[in-house]
C-alpha cells in the first residue's frame, strides 16, 4: 500500500526513484492511477487477506489463492503496459508463491499464536483411547 500511496502522492515517480519514461506507450499519462490500483488492488487485496488470515475467518484458503494470481496479473498487466522490469518479476513470484502454499496448506482453525478461533477446535479433541485389549488385568 506504501508503493501505491507515494506513486498516487508524487505521480512523476520521484518518490520511488521511477523513471517516467517507462510510461511511455502505455495507457498511463503519469504514475497516479497506477498507484491508486497498486494500492487499492494488490495492497488492500493483501491487507484484507491478512486480517482474515489473523481472524482465523472462513474461506481464508481461497481469499489467499486469490490474492496471489491477483497479484500474478496485476504484474502481467504492467509487463503488457510498461514492459518488462524486474521487480515484476519479483512481486509476480511472491503472488505465485503465495497461491502455490495457499493452494498445499492443510485446513486448520487454529491461529498464529496457536489459540483455537473457532468452536469447531473442541468438537476436534479426539477421545482418549481406552485400555488395550490385548493386556491382561
Amino acid at each position: 500500500m506504501t508503493g501505491g500511496l507515494l506513486l498516487a502522492i508524487a505521480p512523476d515517480g520521484s518518490l520511488l526513484a521511477l523513471d517516467p519514461a517507462a510510461l511511455h506507450g502505455s495507457p498511463f499519462a503519469d504514475y497516479r492511477l497506477h498507484g491508486v490500483l497498486l494500492g487499492t488492488l494488490v495492497g488492500g487485496g493483501y491487507l484484507l487477506t491478512g486480517s482474515w488470515q489473523w481472524r482465523a475467518g472462513r474461506g481464508i484458503r481461497a481469499l489467499s489463492v486469490c490474492a496471489g494470481v491477483g497479484l500474478v496479473l496485476f504484474e502481467a498487466a504492467e509487463l503488457l503496459w510498461l514492459g518488462f522490469q524486474p521487480l515484476e518479476a519479483v512481486f509476480a513470484a511472491l503472488g505465485a508463491t503465495v497461491a502455490g502454499l495457499a493452494l498445499i496448506a492443510g485446513p486448520g482453525p487454529v491461529g498464529m499464536d496457536g489459540a483455537c478461533r473457532t468452536t469447531s477446535c473442541d468438537d476436534e479433541v479426539a477421545e482418549p483411547p481406552g485400555p488395550d485389549p490385548r493386556q491382561r488385568s
